[in-house]
């Protein structure tokens, strides 16, 4: 399983990082929505872990850059407003959700699918 974690907060990231690596993902980090784009282009992923609220951009404007290069992605932010969660939707991202939601469902998200083992 490969992650990208997309926050323009290196600690956040950090956090994500450890989380997802003790579950036995692969974490590549980008600390705004382009350089997740970039990344996207270069490697396989799994899941993207993106935050809204970034300098430079939104990260919903690049959800669906992000959902035709990957597999689900995840639109997190601790401001979520219903009004994101339709824009995510409607951009195709598999899911939004607060920040401390995201600490308590990150096993979830990163389980393999039934039918598919873990890499």
């Amino acid at each position: 399983m490969r992650v990208l974690v997309c926050d323009d907060e290196p600690d956040v990231r950090l956090l994500y990082r450890m989380l997802a690596e003790s579950e036995g993902a692969e974490v590549l980090e980008a600390g705004h929505a382009a350089e997740a784009v970039a990344i996207a282009r270069r490697h396989r992923l799994d899941v993207v872990l993106l935050d809204i609220h970034m300098p430079g951009g939104s990260g919903l404007d690049v959800v669906e850059d992000l959902v035709s290069l990957t597999g689900a992605v995840y639109v997190v932010s601790a401001a979520l407003t219903t009004e994101h969660r339709m824009v995510a939707a409607e951009r195709g991202a598999a899911g939004s959700m607060t920040k401390p939601d995201l600490l308590d469902r990150l096993g979830e998200l990163l389980a393999p699918p039934p039918g598919r083992a873990s890499v």
